[in-house]
């Protein structure tokens, strides 16, 4: 009881702490006279750490007590800045409501796999240069990474490195509940904004499910929400949601697919004073530039290559000797096309032969049956349910169809965004955001505006999924409990942590111990890991 309580305290303190950091953007970067809930000040708070995380990791060894100076200074800011009123009081208690979904013992499948290996290889071994050529799988490890690195504090140890991700997907929650009961916001908003809500509660029950592919997906979706908003007209405003884009592709490369949805942003009158309106935003711009330098910086430090996806940036091994073997990154990025488009899940009586599978689409039949009524088509049928739910329980004093431009306009760069992702790398946990807008567009360009919706009935629904998500989460920590593996929940509430093997002159890393191969020159900041020739 005692650790749960701990746990929980954390919890509500590290919302708060990020939040501190959102009110320190905001105010001294952005210079705003800012009325932002404090999910949106968690939100800014976690795109200024993500550029501080990666400084302090490539210019200072992770240090524990250091990281807890971090924390303890953000909610220093966040209770100066915060008078503890009836809002913080309830946003507490919503953050509250959800905290069973962080109780978890058995993570995503990818963090035993190399996620867990990649935050130890960053917390208990100093800078590494090439660390790709231990596995390329870490070429493309999420930058998320270094901010749940600042979460390695003492006692604690690696037992709080999902709470940012959770964060994330809370801060978004609590954010869509502050847009419905604004009265200032637009009604038909508000039915996507109820929709989307309940929607996420559902879909995502389970913290194990996230990865940092849904981590990106969950940004996104808060951009989304940002540039619906009738606000965000202004020059100012729309580089703070360009800098949300790139935060987003930080923490996954793949949220590059939303890129068409991007121009909704876009009016005949944005390059109007263009060089005026840069220098009144340095440092917004500023900001921007520090979130493509994390990117790159990231990119190079790892894999000797400006921006990995791209081979032709990687550099020759003769000027930088870390620099990753194309061939290999190549192969890898193979793996992951076929992986997504189905091939290895073919039937044996209708397989078809791989140098001719992703040719003319031959992959689409067996993508649809393997992939898109496994996954997809579920997705899909909760989105369209909650939308019919909202749209005739809580809307009210319906008009005619209105097809509008924006609507349109809406439609058609969706439809890009999907065609992008279905020719590239048609996974839902790739698109999931991109099919959301999609659907939503498809429906809102046939439906009825609404000129008012009941709060009433919404929070009776709100209540209702709130109680399917924590009956699910108890129902699967009682699972948990009593399973046999090694997933068994046997230091509740902390998540299992998979046991790593030290051999003698070995990184913690399972690539190093076991390929013969690779070369490490130790410096006193730092290794360089490269191939023996």
């Amino acid at each position: 009881m005692i650790d749960i309580l701990l746990f929980f305290s954390v919890y509500i303190l590290s919302f708060s702490c990020i939040a501190g950091y959102g009110i320190i953007l905001n105010k001294y970067i952005y210079k705003d006279n800012f009325h932002k809930n404090n999910f949106q000040l968690c939100f800014d708070g976690f795109l200024l750490l993500l550029i501080l995380s990666f400084l302090i990791y490539l210019f200072l060894d992770t240090n524990k007590y250091f990281n807890v100076f971090l924390l303890i200074f953000g909610l220093i800011i966040f209770i100066k800045h915060q008078k503890f009123q009836n809002k913080i009081k309830q946003d507490f208690l919503f953050l509250s409501l959800f905290f069973v979904g962080l109780l978890i013992s058995k993570s995503h499948d990818d963090f035993v796999l190399y996620h867990f290996l990649h935050l130890k290889e960053l917390t208990e071994v100093k800078l590494q240069l090439g660390l790709a050529n231990l596995s390329p799988r870490y070429a493309y490890s999420s930058i998320f990474t270094y901010i749940q690195i600042i979460f390695y504090v003492p006692y604690f140890g690696f037992k709080l490195f999902h709470l940012p991700s959770f964060l994330i997907f809370v801060s978004l929650l609590g954010h869509l509940y502050h847009l419905i009961n604004d009265k200032k916001q637009h009604v038909n908003n508000k039915i996507f904004y109820s929709t989307l809500l309940l929607f996420c509660i559902l879909k995502f029950t389970r913290l194990s499910e996230f990865g940092y592919d849904y981590v990106a997906q969950f940004i996104l979706l808060y951009l989304f929400v940002q540039i619906i908003d009738s606000n965000y007209f202004l020059f100012r405003e729309k580089l703070k949601l360009i800098n949300y884009f790139i935060f987003a592709i930080c923490v996954k490369i793949t949220s590059i697919l939303f890129f068409p949805i991007i121009f909704l942003l876009y009016n005949k009158d944005i390059f109007k004073n263009l060089l005026s309106n840069l220098k009144k935003n340095f440092l917004v711009i500023s900001l921007l530039f520090f979130l493509i330098f994390t990117i790159i910086g990231n990119s190079f430090i790892k894999t000797g290559c400006v921006f990995y996806p791209l081979n032709n940036t990687c550099l020759n091994k003769k000027i930088v000797s870390w620099s990753i073997d194309k061939n290999e990154l190549k192969k890898v990025q193979n793996i992951v096309i076929y992986w997504a488009k189905s091939f290895a899940h073919q039937s044996k009586d209708k397989s078809i032969e791989k140098e001719i599978y992703l040719k003319n689409f031959n992959w689409v039949d067996n993508w649809i049956n393997q992939h898109f009524f496994y996954k997809i088509f579920e997705h899909l049928l909760i989105f369209i349910f909650y939308y019919l739910i909202i749209l005739f329980l809580i809307g009210k004093n319906f008009t005619k169809y209105n097809f509008s431009t924006k609507k349109i306009v809406l439609f058609g760069l969706s439809s890009l965004s999907i065609l992008l992702w279905f020719s590239l790398i048609p996974q839902l946990r790739f698109g999931s955001t991109v099919i959301i807008i999609f659907i939503y567009s498809l429906l809102n360009l046939f439906s009825k505006n609404v000129q008012s919706i009941s709060i009433k009935n919404f929070k009776i629904v709100f209540v209702i999924t709130l109680l399917l998500f924590n009956i699910k989460n108890i129902d699967r920590i009682n699972k948990e409990l009593n399973r046999s593996d090694e997933n068994k929940y046997t230091n509740f509430p902390w998540f299992y942590e998979p046991t790593l093997i030290r051999k003698s002159d070995c990184l913690y890393s399972k690539y190093k111990c076991d390929n013969p191969k690779i070369k490490v020159r130790k410096t006193k900041h730092y290794n360089i890991i490269s191939l023996k020739d």
